[in-house]
């Protein structure tokens, strides 16, 4: 319905309610991305006061705000796996690939993944890479990188090489 259009009303005397017109709207992503955190709707009546059309135009809106239930989520997975095969030697090579997934229902955007095993003299942070967006659903390519393994890890008491990769973003495009 290109127009919008719901019904029509033959005739509505002084005082008089007419029948509720109702109608579906199915919700899009758009919708729930929208930065005002609601499902806002105008609805506009239009008559005249002659049956001919000739008399005085007679309009009225009315609107409705339903709030949305946004539910922003990440799901970041990292898998490591030790390029000569076991842990047990300072030097080995750690080939880390981490992916992201928009496991909530509103689109994620300028997401930062870093790491704090990335971290290095020309990384201070950690940073891995960065993703545009993510729609609900969507899954990021594999991002990677290699760690060496030093002496302090090897004497880690827990006997693992345990960290946690990070993926940070926002729920509109311009960071807010």
């Amino acid at each position: 319905n290109p127009t919008g259009f719901i019904g029509h009303i033959d005739v509505l005397a002084p005082g008089q309610t007419s029948a509720a017109l109702t109608f579906d709207y199915l919700v899009t992503q758009s919708d729930l991305d929208d930065p005002d955190g609601s499902l806002d709707n105008t609805a506009t009546a239009a008559g005249n006061t002659q049956p001919d059309g000739t008399g005085d135009p007679v309009t009225d809106d009315g609107s409705n705000n339903i709030p949305v239930d946004t539910n922003p989520s990440l799901e970041t997975l990292k898998v490591g796996t030790v390029l000569e095969g076991t842990l047990d030697t300072v030097g080995e090579t750690v080939h880390y690939s981490i992916t992201v997934a928009n496991t909530g229902n509103v689109t994620v955007y300028n997401i930062d993944v870093t790491d704090p095993r990335a971290v290095t003299a020309g990384n201070p942070t950690g940073f891995i890479g960065h993703i545009d967006a993510l729609a609900p659903g969507q899954t990021s390519t594999e991002l990677t990188f290699d760690y060496l393994v030093k002496q302090s890890d090897l004497d880690n008491p827990s006997g693992s090489l345990d960290n946690t990769a990070t993926a940070a973003g926002n729920t509109q495009p311009d960071g807010t």
